[in-house]
């Protein structure tokens, strides 16, 4: 797809968003998200790498609020879901055409903070700085793979409650997360063909030990997905075989996501473990309410809702703008409220104190997304922000991927590979302190483990000259 094509149309769809009627918009809005994510994928076409490409921050983000947005702006506006609280705060909204027009000219903004070079097929190393590019295998793997299953296990026996860093619970995840990385990466490596065992153990283990979170189970299949593509076994294009491919994946996704909810309480059938659930996935299906459940399952009412709501507030004028204080929040994380009375509230408490106090009060929370949070910081001028942070991040995971692909499992690219597996928890609301303490938890494992592999199981075998800044920067 030309250039002309495409931003003629993404402009269209801006100037209907903005002077259509508010039912028209309620009603239909859902068919722009979906026009949206098929211009970005069409307009993709022309790329030589793909796999890089589709796996960036910022066609991941893409992806997933388009499809969240379009399914949960049709289900709200048919009262699908289990309360029909966002389809009335939605339908008395006075602004939905300016949050229709600013939920798009997001995504557009996440979309051109892709680096040119993907397109342009430019080279973004340059001679500098000397580093090693091409790490080896060098031992045989089997020992350390015993060993990372048997901390993951032992791991999943503890609860690690850091709640003095910002958090509440347990932050057993952090480190099972730091764990699995390499050793999704050196299966992927090694292409040995009892790697797809070991992956399907890794997702049993995660959807047993973390089925309250469905997006932390959705995690560990985007890394594996990723490590798969960083070794060239699952590549990128329009081909019908893909297509087949994603949608049967899509269709494991929707299943696990069941599973999880089932061992979640959903239907009532008091199931114990995986094997119980399994029983009950059909009868699941069948209830008459299974598509309102879904619809809380997937949690696409309450992202669309939520996000929605809350741009309301803002264009409204019914809410000071924050001026940042929810992202500054980070800089006070390991210090107590006790301590500092004025450390910054996050934007879940915020935003959830002045749409349902009560619920709040009741240790409830109502996350919005990334866009929303922007806008009431910032207001408009907060694009520029979306589009530099996009940006930056899109570099940094476009370098580490490229090294990974050589075998560098450096603590670097290990750390990068892990804030883009839960990056979508922050772009869904958690907000920037619980995605950076989640990091911080799993720092000493992913440091440890980089000097286990370099000093036990991988070699440098070649290196080059290169540039570290232009590594990171240049575009």
């Amino acid at each position: 797809m030309n250039n002309l094509l495409f931003y003629s149309i993404q402009a269209l769809l801006l100037a209907i968003s903005l002077e259509g009627d508010h039912q028209f918009l309620f009603k239909y809005s859902y068919i722009f998200f979906i026009i949206q994510l098929v211009l970005f994928v069409l307009h993709s076409k022309s790329i030589a790498d793909k796999s890089l490409f589709f796996l960036s921050p910022s066609f991941v983000t893409l992806l997933y609020l388009c499809l969240s947005f379009a399914l949960g702006a049709y289900a709200v506006s048919r009262e699908f879901g289990l309360s029909d609280t966002y389809y009335r705060v939605i339908q008395r909204s006075k602004h939905l055409n300016w949050i229709t027009a600013y939920l798009l000219g997001c995504n557009l903004v996440v979309y051109l903070a892709i680096p040119r070079y993907l397109f342009k097929h430019r080279p973004v190393i340059a001679v500098g700085d000397r580093l090693p590019v091409k790490w080896k295998i060098s031992k045989p793997t089997g020992i350390y793979y015993i060993i990372s299953f048997t901390a993951l296990l032992l791991l999943s026996l503890v609860e690690i409650d850091l709640s003095f860093l910002g958090g509440s619970g347990s932050f057993s995840y952090s480190l099972q997360l730091a764990i699995v990385i390499p050793v999704c990466l050196m299966l992927a490596m090694e292409g040995k063909r009892f790697r797809w065992l070991l992956y399907l153990l890794i997702v049993v283990f995660f959807t047993a030990g973390h089925f309250m979170s469905k997006r932390e189970i959705l995690f560990v299949f985007l890394l594996i997905l990723l490590a798969e593509v960083l070794k060239g076994t699952v590549r990128f294009n329009y081909s019908f075989g893909k297509l087949l491919l994603f949608v049967f994946l899509g269709a494991v996704v929707l299943y696990v996501v069941i599973i999880a909810s089932l061992l979640r309480g959903y239907g009532g059938y008091n199931v114990k473990n995986i094997f119980d659930a399994n029983d009950y996935v059909s009868v699941y299906m069948k209830e008459d309410y299974f598509v309102d459940a879904l619809a809380v399952n997937l949690e696409v009412n309450a992202v669309y809702g939520n996000s929605a709501n809350a741009a309301e507030y803002v264009f409204s004028g019914r809410t000071p703008l924050l001026k940042g204080s929810t992202f500054l929040k980070v800089l006070f994380v390991p210090i107590p409220r006790s301590v500092f009375p004025n450390k910054p509230s996050s934007m879940v408490d915020v935003y959830t104190s002045k749409f349902m106090p009560v619920f709040r009060r009741e240790g409830g929370s109502l996350p919005i997304v990334l866009y929303s949070e922007l806008l009431w910081n910032f207001h408009l001028p907060g694009l520029l922000l979306l589009f530099v942070g996009y940006r930056y991040f899109n570099r940094l995971c476009h370098s580490a991927f490229t090294q990974i692909r050589n075998g560098v499992l450096s603590f670097r690219n290990m750390s990068v590979v892990f804030l883009f597996t839960i990056f979508i928890q922050f772009v869904r609301g958690s907000g920037m302190d619980m995605w950076l303490v989640y990091y911080l938890v799993a720092i000493p494992v992913l440091l440890l483990l980089e000097y286990l592999l370099k000093r036990r199981y991988l070699r440098v075998i070649r290196t080059v000259n290169v540039n570290h800044r232009s590594l990171l920067l240049n575009a």
